[in-house]
């Protein structure tokens, strides 16, 4: 598909950001507006954006193709995902540690550690 766009801006929108191409916004493949959280995730996609030649490449949208997943399908499947994922709970998949000589020993340590200490409080 050839470019049929010259300028590329992000805006606050639906209390979100969003990209607009020539001052249009853009939409997912099910029509949503493709309203994202943060600005800089919004820049992101921008980039993407500004980054194509004349011939649009679509395999260089990855962070387009995301957001149009979490928006068309996370969104609107999220309580049967949420289920999905919590069946992992169950597993030591989610808590497994690395051994005290292994570089992802410290990762986990750094990273995940907190993450599982905020969780801890709040259950």
């Amino acid at each position: 598909m050839k470019r049929f766009y010259k300028d590329v801006t992000v805006q606050e929108e639906y209390g979100g950001w969003r990209v607009l191409l020539d001052g249009r916004g853009i939409k997912t493949p099910s029509g949503k507006p493709q309203v994202v959280p943060e600005r800089r995730l919004a820049e992101a996609l921008a980039q993407e954006w500004s980054q194509q030649d004349e011939q649009i490449d679509p395999a260089a949208f990855v962070l387009r193709d995301l957001a149009d997943y979490a928006i068309d399908v996370v969104r609107a499947e999220r309580d049967d995902l949420v289920i999905e994922l919590a069946a992992y709970c169950e597993t030591d998949t989610l808590c497994y540690r690395g051994e005290p000589d292994e570089p992802l020993y410290q990762r986990q340590d750094e990273i995940w550690e907190p993450l599982l200490a905020g969780a801890e409080q709040n259950w």
